[in-house]
């Protein structure tokens, strides 16, 4: 846990339990209403991009020496 989070838990837990709910609940309506702000994430597709790519034949040959040494 940061500085921060730990001297706002303490300060927190030194408040009256009734204010500590009523703080509880205002946090849970901001944290709602960011979430109701965020646009919803489209689906993905399957197969959308089929045959853009091709994976060449030598993709799991071994790389060369050169390639490892920076030579390439």
């Amino acid at each position: 846990m940061t500085q921060l989070l730990e001297k706002t838990v303490q300060r927190l837990q030194a408040l009256p339990e009734d204010v500590q709910n009523a703080l509880a609940a205002e946090l849970q309506e901001m944290i709602d209403q960011l979430a109701a702000d965020r646009p919803a994430k489209a689906k993905r597709t399957p197969g959308l991009g089929k045959g853009r790519f091709t994976v060449p034949a030598d993709f799991t040959d071994p790389l060369p020496e050169s390639f490892w040494l920076g030579q390439e």
